[in-house]
């Protein structure tokens, strides 16, 4: 695995799609047969984690077996790199699928802006509930989703 692909373990630790998260409150306007057979997304992002820190990508001295197993009924980004090295750029790229020059957040001090699309308010739209559990980060007055 090459070296800049190893360090974006930031960003491709799993992106598991099956019956994983939980999904609820779904808005009348979508049909319960969309809402039926849609998947479930669970969207896992580690700073600073190796590869060979998980079983799924072949670690040694350590046992992952409830990752490898959302890993093999998964998503798993074998190939991955990283446009920034600073946290809440590469996580506003994440969310955005923009590069830092677009999306605005230069350094971990900038909020995300409000208008931007991103992919955890398109699956809003769409009746998923949404959630983010740990560390925001992005900007400095503001901690909400």
């Amino acid at each position: 695995m090459k070296a800049n692909s190893r360090a974006l373990w930031i960003l491709g630790l799993v992106l598991a799609v099956g019956g994983v998260a939980a999904r609820a409150s779904v808005p009348k306007s979508i049909p319960d047969a969309v809402t039926a057979s849609r998947p479930n997304v669970l969207f896992i992002l580690c700073d600073d984690l190796r590869p060979d820190a998980l079983g799924c990508y072949g670690a040694r001295h350590v046992t992952t077996p409830h990752i490898d197993s959302l890993a093999a009924r998964g998503v798993r980004f074998a190939n991955a790199f990283c446009t920034t090295s600073l946290c809440s750029p590469s996580r506003a790229s994440i969310l955005t699928g923009l590069y830092a020059h677009r999306h605005g957040v230069r350094d971990n001090f900038t909020e995300l802006p409000t208008t931007l699309p991103h992919w955890p308010g398109r699956l809003r739209e769409q009746g998923y509930t949404t959630a983010y559990i740990g560390k925001w980060h992005m900007g400095e007055e503001n901690d909400e989703p």
